[in-house]
């Protein structure tokens, strides 16, 4: 975290995000800060120690940067900033299996923020912008700490599964998905 994006008090609202825009290469460090106090803070509980430690490892790993660069090179991956600080990201892309799907990735909001609607903020935008490149239905593979929230907002399970964080070490995950054709654009606003 660089001396300019000190976190704000934490009594600040959603109304207090200021951008919410395409991050760049120099906001990689931040990136991987927010995810791994995110994940430290709102995964930690489900997963044993040696799940965790392997989880945060994975933030650190070339395939995870190979993964946010490609994904702030092709501009689809999106912060929300609380004046300069890095609160949340969520990122977006289309699945190699079916055209009009996009996948959800790396929605994380800093836990100073959580509960604040600012997750909610972010999904929206993402699946906005999915609907404008042409996608009619969203997928996301999610931990159990996040089921809820993406439940609450329309995505259902659609197997559960495991995703390999290190070598031997894999966590539990859910693979969700929500149509969009029927939810419709002005149901997709920027909140």
């Amino acid at each position: 975290m660089t001396e300019h994006s000190k976190p704000p008090p934490p009594d600040e609202t959603l109304d207090a995000v200021t951008a919410l825009r395409a991050l760049e290469i120099e906001h990689t460090a931040e990136i991987r800060a927010l995810h791994d106090a995110s994940i430290k803070s709102a995964v930690g509980p489900f997963l044993t120690e040696t799940e965790m430690d392997a989880y945060r490892a994975f933030i650190q790993s070339p395939a995870y940067s190979d993964g946010l660069v490609a994904a702030i090179r092709d501009q689809r991956l999106i912060g929300a900033f609380v004046g300069g600080f890095l609160a949340g990201t969520v990122g977006w892309q289309h699945t190699l299996r079916v055209d009009e799907t996009a996948c959800v990735r790396w929605l994380f909001v800093h836990p100073l923020f959580s509960d604040r609607g600012i997750g909610r903020r972010l999904l929206s935008d993402v699946e906005l912008r999915a609907v404008h490149s042409g996608c009619r239905r969203m997928t996301a593979q999610v931990t159990r700490a996040a089921l809820p929230f993406f439940e609450h907002f329309g995505y259902t399970v659609s197997s559960q599964g495991t995703m390999p964080v290190a070598s031997g070490v894999s966590i539990p995950v859910a693979h969700l998905r929500r149509p969009l054709m029927h939810v419709g654009i002005r149901n997709l606003t920027r909140h």
